[in-house]
Order: C-alpha cells, then structure tokens, then sequence
C-alpha cells in the first residue's frame, strides 16, 4: 500500500495515511476466435495460418474434411474456414458433422468454384456465408473480426 506523509498544522509530529487507491486501468483485451482452416491446399493453409497467427489468433489447419472434424475435435474453433472440394471428404460432407461438435461456430466455405452445381451444393448447408477464390486475406479477417464486408 503506498502511503503519504503529511504534516499537521496543529501539530509538529507527522502523520501518516494511506493515500486513497486508485483501481489502475484494465488493459483492453480483445476477443480472438480460434480458426480452424480446412483446405486440400497447402499454399492456402500457410497464408492464411501466417496472416492470422501472426495478429495472435490460435489457428488449426486440417488437410480434408475428415481430419477437419479430428482437429475441430480436440480444439474447438469459434471460426472454421471450409474449402469445398477436396481429397478424402469433401467441405459439404463435413459440414453436418462439424456443426455437430461446434453448433455456435460460424463455418465459411471458401470455393474456387462459382457454378450451379456449386450453389446447389451449398443451399442446404447450415454455414454462416460463402466466399468466391481467390479471397482477400483482408476479408476474411474483417470476417472473422465480425466487421461488415
């Protein structure tokens, strides 16, 4: 406890008391969302694991849907990144099984491919949006931020 000394008029003698205390501000802490980044691309994984782990996010990759789901399991995003097309299981097919271990995660598929058969693809889903490749990395963080883009 700090304290003060101070000196009485009426009297010589010190006294001392506490000076009152003062709460010190609390640094703002800003909520970061773990991300989980589910693509068949290794180039796609670095740059958007690069971008957001350097900013202080906790980012997962996966490889295919199906290690997607392993990954999402053990730690729990706030945010999935999906590609749509890939190797062992496909974005879509993971889909209802991600928003079975994570029903609050926002989930974004993020597609090369623009046609019907794509938009088909993803009517039914249960995810929070789409994105056309290639995507800005700036984009996606205002995103994820929960900014409107």
């Amino acid at each position: 406890m700090i304290t003060a000394c101070t000196t009485s008029s009426n009297s010589n003698k010190n006294s001392f008391q506490p000076l009152p205390q003062t709460a010190s501000p609390k640094p703002q802490t800003t909520f970061k969302p773990r991300i989980l980044v589910i693509d068949d691309e290794a180039g796609v994984l670095e740059m958007i694991h690069g971008h957001f782990s350097l900013r202080g996010y906790e980012v997962y990759t996966a490889l295919d849907g199906q290690e997607g789901i392993e990954v999402c399991r053990q730690g729990i995003p706030d945010v999935i990144l999906l590609d749509l097309k890939m190797k062992v299981m496909d974005g879509d097919k993971a889909v209802p099984f991600l928003r079975q271990i994570v029903p609050a995660a926002k989930i974004f598929v993020i597609s090369a491919y623009q046609d019907e058969i794509t938009q088909k693809r993803i009517a039914g889903l249960a995810i929070d949006g789409y994105f056309e490749k290639p995507i800005s990395i700036l984009t996606l963080e205002n995103v994820i931020r929960g900014k409107a883009i």
